[in-house]
C-alpha cells in the first residue's frame, strides 16, 4: 500500500492531534490520503489549528438564569445536522457511562413530554465520537453535546472508516451531534449537578449563508473508487445525487463546481512518472488499496481527474454543466478499478452515451484538453483547481483537508454524506422564501402552517375564515402576514382604520370595513367606479360653470361653445372667433369683426374702398362693385348728371342698402329669436308632456304667447283677465 500519513490518531474521534507535522504537504508520503475517514478520511492532516476550518451551530441557553445566552458548538462531521433548523429540549446528563462509550439503558433519554425532546450531554474520551452518538440514539435521545474533556480550541468530530468496528455505524447514526469547549460544558454540567432545569436552543440557521435565491456549492473529489470505504461512499453519492443535481442546475436554483485535490510529487519518497503526469507537477491525493495497486498505479487516477476538469470545462462552455452528473455516475458505475475497467477506454463509452449536441465535438476538446500527459509543462485547468484552494485559504475558509468536501456558499458541509442531508444544507442556502419546491417536501422539513397557531387567527368566528393571517412555509420556517386592513407581524394583527389614518381614496366618504374600506358619496352624487363621486346633472348648478353650451356625464360637465366662438384654455369661457384676422372670412374688401351675441348673430360684415359700394345683388352682401356699375344697375347713366347729383344718388342707393340690410338683417335676428323661444317652451312643455309626444298645437301656441308676453313685462294673468 505504501506509508501512510504521518498523523496520530486520537481514539475518540480521529483527530489530528497537535503534535502533527504543521504543513500539509509534510503529512503527504507516498500514497498518502486526506479525507473523510481513516487514512483517506477521518485524518486531519497538517496542524488543524492553521489549516482546518471548524463550522459550528449556535446554543442558546434558556434555562437557568445565570447561563442564559448564546453560545459556540463545533458540528461533528457525522450523523445530521438541523441546517436551516432549529431544535429546542431539555438537556440531560447520565449518571453513569458518562462518556458514553457503553449501551446506556432502554429508554434513558426517552423524553416524558413529546413536546420537550431530550439532548444528551456527554464527555468526550475513551471511544470515538460517533459511538457516543450512536449509544444516545439508541437510548431515545434526538441530539447530543459532547463536552471537551481539554481546554483548546473547537475542533471538527469526523469519522474513523479505517475502523471496521465502528464503521458501519455511519449509516446508523441519523441525529445532529456537536462539541461544546471544556470550560461551558462544565458549567451545563454543574447546574444538571445542582438539579435546575436546564433548557437549551440548538441552531443550524445561520450555519450556511443565505444571501439570494442562487445556491453555489462545490464538491472536492476524487475519481478515485479503491481507496477504501471513503472512495466507495463518493461513488455512491456520485449516483444517487445526479438526478437532484442535474434537476437544482437546469432549472438555475443551483450553480455546481466540481474541484480535485492536487499535490506536487515528492521525488525523493516516490516514483514520480507512476504516480505524477507532467514530470511530477500533478499528482492525486489518495491511494490505491491492496491487491489493485498492483494493476492501476495512482497515475490513473490523475488521469482520470483530469479528464473529469476537461468534462467540465467543455460542458460548462455548451451551457450543459448538468451534465457532468450524468458523466461521473455512469463512470462511478461503470468504470471499477476493481473491474478493470477503470481508464480512457471506459471515459469514452460513458461520453458517447451523453445526450450532447456533438459527441465528436466533445470527444475530440476531451482529447486536446489532455494534450500530452508527460510533457514537462503547466496545464491552465489544473492550475486552477491548486489555485481555487489556495484563494480559499487566502479568503480564509481553511483548507480543503476531508475528502471529499462539500462547500455550500463558502462554508464546509458535515455531516453524512448522502443526498438527503447534503440536500438540507443546500436549502438552507437559500434566501427565505426563494428556495425550490423540492426543499419544502416532507421528510426534508415540517410545514409549520399545518399548526392551526402557527399565526394570527381572527377571534371573530364569522370573519376567521378570510380575515386571519396567511401562512407561507419556507424551509426555515414559516412566515406569517397579516390579511388586507389589517397591522401587525402576522403573529399578532389588529384592525387597521383606513379612513381614520387617510390611507383611503375616495373623493367624498370613507366608512370603514372588516378588512378594508368602502366609498360613499353625498346627496346629489353618485358614484363612478369604487373611489369617486359625480353630480347626477353636473349640468344643473351653474350651467356646470360653462359661459355658453354644458354637457353633462358620468365623468363630470364639459362645456362647448356656439358657432363663431372657440372654447378658452380654462375649458369653461368661450371666446369670439376673429374672421377677419385669420382669413376665414369671404369680404370682397373690407372686413369689419362683430360678436355674433352683439350683432343678431353676424359674426363679421363687410365694407367696400371709396368709390366702392356694397353689390346688393350679393344675397350676402360680400362683394363690392364700383359707385359707376351701381348706377347703370339703378338705370342711371353716371355721365349725364352732375357730380352733385350723382354724389346725391349714390348717398341715396347707400341709404337704400343700409336699410336693406337692415332689413335683412332684422328678419335673421326674428328668425333666431324664434327658434330660441321653441327650444325654450319645448323645455317647459317636457314637465308636462312626454318628450316623445307630439304637444297639442294650441297648447303650444299659448305657451308661446305667455312666454313672449313674459319677456315683453306684461303679467300674463292680467292680460288673460
Amino acid at each position: 500500500v505504501g506509508p501512510r500519513p504521518l498523523v496520530r490518531e486520537l481514539r475518540d474521534g480521529g483527530m489530528a492531534d497537535s503534535t502533527a507535522p504543521t504543513a500539509l504537504e509534510d503529512a503527504e508520503g507516498c500514497g498518502g490520503a486526506v479525507g473523510r475517514a481513516g487514512t483517506f478520511g477521518g485524518v486531519q492532516v497538517g496542524d488543524a489549528r492553521s489549516h482546518f476550518n471548524v463550522e459550528t451551530n449556535a446554543i442558546y441557553v434558556q434555562e437557568p438564569a445565570e447561563l442564559r445566552g448564546d453560545y459556540e458548538a463545533a458540528i461533528g462531521d457525522f450523523g445530521v445536522p438541523l441546517y436551516g433548523g432549529e431544535l429546542a429540549g431539555k438537556l440531560v446528563a447520565p449518571q453513569t457511562n458518562e462518556k458514553g462509550c457503553e449501551s446506556f439503558g432502554s429508554g434513558s433519554f426517552y423524553s416524558e413530554d413529546p413536546n420537550v425532546p431530550t439532548i444528551a450531554l456527554i464527555d468526550r474520551g475513551d471511544c470515538y465520537f460517533i459511538e457516543k452518538a450512536f449509544h444516545a440514539q439508541q437510548a431515545g435521545a434526538a441530539a447530543v453535546v459532547v463536552v471537551d474533556d481539554r481546554v483548546e480550541p473547537l475542533i471538527t468530530m469526523s469519522n474513523p472508516e479505517d475502523e471496521s468496528s465502528v464503521r458501519d455505524l455511519i449509516n446508523e447514526v441519523t441525529i445532529p451531534t456537536v462539541l461544546v469547549m471544556k470550560e461551558f460544558g462544565e458549567q451545563l454540567k454543574e447546574a444538571l449537578r445542582s438539579r435546575q432545569n436546564v433548557l437549551i436552543e440548538l441552531s443550524w440557521m445561520e450555519s450556511i449563508s443565505h444571501p439570494d435565491d442562487r445556491v453555489e456549492w462545490e464538491m472536492w473529489t476524487t475519481s478515485n473508487d479503491a481507496c477504501g470505504p471513503s472512495c466507495d461512499q463518493q461513488a455512491s453519492f456520485k449516483v444517487n445525487a445526479a438526478r437532484v443535481a442535474m434537476q437544482l442546475e437546469k432549472k438555475g436554483y443551483a450553480k455546481f463546481t466540481p474541484h480535485y485535490k492536487i499535490r506536487r510529487c515528492k521525488p525523493q519518497n516516490e516514483d514520480c512518472d507512476r504516480s505524477c503526469i507532467h514530470n511530477g507537477r500533478y499528482c492525486a491525493v489518495g491511494h490505491i488499496d491492496y491487491p489493485f495497486n498492483e494493476t492501476f498505479a495512482e497515475r490513473e487516477i490523475i488521469l482520470e481527474n483530469k479528464r473529469q476538469v476537461c468534462m467540465f470545462d467543455y460542458l460548462q462552455k455548451a451551457e450543459m454543466p448538468d451534465m457532468w452528473w450524468k458523466y461521473v455516475a455512469g463512470y462511478a458505475e461503470n468504470c471499477k478499478i476493481e473491474d478493470g475497467n477503470f481508464g480512457d477506454a471506459c471515459s469514452s463509452r460513458i461520453m458517447q452515451g451523453l445526450n450532447v449536441p456533438n459527441t465528436d465535438d466533445l470527444l475530440q476538446s476531451v482529447r486536446e484538453c489532455m494534450g500530452n500527459t508527460r510533457e514537462d509543462k503547466l496545464h491552465p485547468l489544473l492550475e486552477l483547481e491548486i489555485e481555487a484552494e489556495n484563494d480559499r485559504f487566502n479568503a480564509g475558509h481553511g483548507r480543503i483537508v476531508l475528502l471529499p468536501t462539500l462547500v455550500v456558499n463558502t462554508e464546509q458541509y458535515r455531516g453524512r454524506l448522502e443526498m438527503g442531508s447534503v440536500l438540507r444544507a443546500i436549502c438552507s442556502g437559500f434566501e427565505e422564501t426563494t428556495e425550490p419546491a423540492m426543499c419544502l417536501q416532507k421528510g426534508l422539513q415540517v410545514n409549520e402552517c399545518d399548526d392551526d397557531n402557527a399565526c394570527w387567527k381572527n377571534p371573530d368566528p364569522e370573519l376567521s375564515e378570510e380575515h386571519s393571517s396567511s401562512c407561507l412555509d419556507t424551509f426555515r420556517g414559516h412566515i406569517c402576514t397579516c390579511p388586507k386592513g389589517y397591522i401587525g407581524d402576522g403573529y399578532q394583527c389588529e384592525e387597521m382604520n383606513e379612513c381614520t389614518l387617510g390611507l383611503d381614496d375616495c373623493s367624498q366618504k370613507c366608512v370603514n370595513t372588516p378588512g378594508g374600506y368602502m366609498c360613499e358619496c353625498h346627496p346629489g352624487f353618485e358614484k363612478v367606479g369604487e373611489t369617486q363621486c359625480v353630480l347626477r346633472d353636473s349640468c344643473a348648478v351653474d350651467n356646470g360653470g360653462c359661459e355658453q353650451t354644458c354637457h353633462s356625464s358620468a365623468h363630470g360637465s364639459t362645456c362647448s361653445c356656439k358657432e363663431g366662438y372657440n372654447l378658452s384654455g380654462d375649458g369653461r369661457t368661450c371666446q369670439d372667433i376673429d374672421e377677419c384676422k385669420i382669413g376665414t372670412d369671404e369680404c370682397d374688401q373690407i372686413c369689419i369683426n362683430t360678436t355674433p351675441r352683439e350683432s343678431a348673430g353676424f359674426k363679421y360684415v363687410c365694407g367696400c374702398e371709396p368709390g366702392y359700394t356694397l353689390d346688393i345683388s350679393d344675397p350676402m352682401l360680400r362683394k363690392c362693385t364700383s359707385n359707376e356699375n351701381m348706377l347703370r344697375k339703378w338705370g342711371i347713366e353716371p355721365k349725364k348728371h352732375h357730380a352733385q347729383a350723382t354724389v346725391l344718388e349714390i348717398a341715396l342707393m347707400t341709404v337704400v342698402s343700409v336699410v336693406i340690410v337692415f332689413c335683412v338683417g332684422y328678419a335673421y335676428y326674428k328668425w333666431r329669436l324664434k327658434r330660441v323661444w321653441d327650444k325654450e317652451i319645448r323645455s317647459i312643455l317636457s314637465e308636462y308632456v312626454p318628450l316623445d309626444e307630439k304637444p297639442d298645437t294650441n297648447l303650444l301656441a299659448e305657451a308661446m304667447q305667455k312666454e313672449s308676453q313674459k319677456r315683453s313685462g306684461v303679467d300674463p294673468v292680467n292680460v288673460q283677465t
